[in-house]
């Protein structure tokens, strides 16, 4: 999640739209009509119209059995700090129900990077992307039982 009190992060004071050339070839913006979302909502924006977003399984479970992620409908790189957060928060909602380690993590490794979209993913030590998740910038939600 970005932080918006980090000064060397660039601010983006709008979104910035794609072209209808690359939204046709993104396949994030081919999911809503092919494949089953496990959430859809829409958050409201200081100013403009609210965006809609969505949480969907990723194709490629990497060895996970929990792996998903949170997408804004619209084909953008990026969005506002807050509206960012709140997508975020309204994410890690969702992973929580699993009721497992999860981490919900940066762009920094993201195979389509002008769309933009967070992953989470449990934290299981042998999946295929084990390696890759250390090595992403990630904030980290483990469950203890009491006494630990």
């Amino acid at each position: 999640m970005t932080n918006p009190r980090q000064t060397s992060r660039k601010k983006h004071s709008s979104r910035t739209p794609a072209s209808s050339k690359s939204q046709e070839q993104c396949p994030l913006c081919r999911i809503i009509g092919n494949e089953e979302v496990d959430q859809l909502f829409k958050l409201a924006r200081g100013k403009g119209p609210a965006l809609g977003f969505f949480i969907v399984a990723t194709k490629n479970m990497k060895g996970h059995k929990h792996r998903y992620m949170v997408v804004l409908k619209d084909h953008v790189r990026d969005i506002e700090p807050g509206t960012e957060s709140q997508a975020v928060a309204r994410f890690f909602r969702f992973m929580i129900e699993f009721r497992v380690d999860f981490a919900i993590m940066e762009s920094t490794h993201a195979t389509i990077g002008d769309h933009w979209h967070r992953v989470g993913t449990d934290l299981d030590p042998t999946a295929d992307d084990a390696k890759q998740i250390t090595d992403t910038e990630r904030f980290e939600v483990r469950f203890m039982k009491a006494g630990n």
